[in-house]
């Protein structure tokens, strides 16, 4: 029996990595989240049909384990490019503040979408100025309300609320 030997593909170039990333695009189900055995199984034969038609192309044969590998890297350099980036942002000044720019990880990255870039938080430090511009437009009703009336000294009075410009009052 002759035993297969591990043999250490060369790493892949950018153009082949753009043609990957190129070809998991066309198999939507890969970056399905979905892990029921219908979905597994379509995943595998989606590998098995990238490694193939990458293999084709390129002339270097590569394993759908191998090409699978390089795309989950591929994510998680991904993210933590953005999350490097995310931290840079909200850096007050001083130290190394610069990503270079990386077409590929950059489009991993849009690939993701939110599990990459994180979900969007609606109200908080980082909210739109839209929101808040939003929030100063709010309509407030101004009540004429007359004074509290004169409480004997001693006495404690507790307000309530207010009902049509009178005070609810109890001692």
């Amino acid at each position: 029996m002759a035993e297969q030997q591990n043999i250490k593909a060369k790493p892949l170039v950018k153009v082949s990595i753009i043609l990957l990333l190129d070809m998991i695009m066309k198999h939507p189900v890969i970056t399905t989240k979905a892990t029921n055995a219908t979905n597994n199984k379509l995943k595998e034969e989606a590998w098995k049909s990238i490694a193939q038609e990458f293999s084709a192309i390129t002339g270097d044969m590569r394993r759908p384990e191998q090409m699978r590998l390089k795309w989950e890297n591929l994510k998680k350099s991904a993210r933590k490019r953005s999350a490097l980036i995310r931290q840079n942002n909200l850096k007050t000044g001083g130290g190394k503040s610069y990503v270079p720019p990386d077409e590929v990880l950059d489009r991993v990255a849009s690939m993701l979408g939110a599990t990459c870039n994180g979900l969007p938080a609606e109200f908080g430090g980082d909210a739109n100025e839209a929101i808040a511009n939003e929030a100063s437009e709010a309509i407030v009703e101004v009540i004429d309300l007359q004074p509290l009336p004169e409480v004997a000294q001693g006495s404690s009075v507790v307000v309530m609320g207010v009902n049509k410009g009178k005070y609810l009052m109890f001692r």
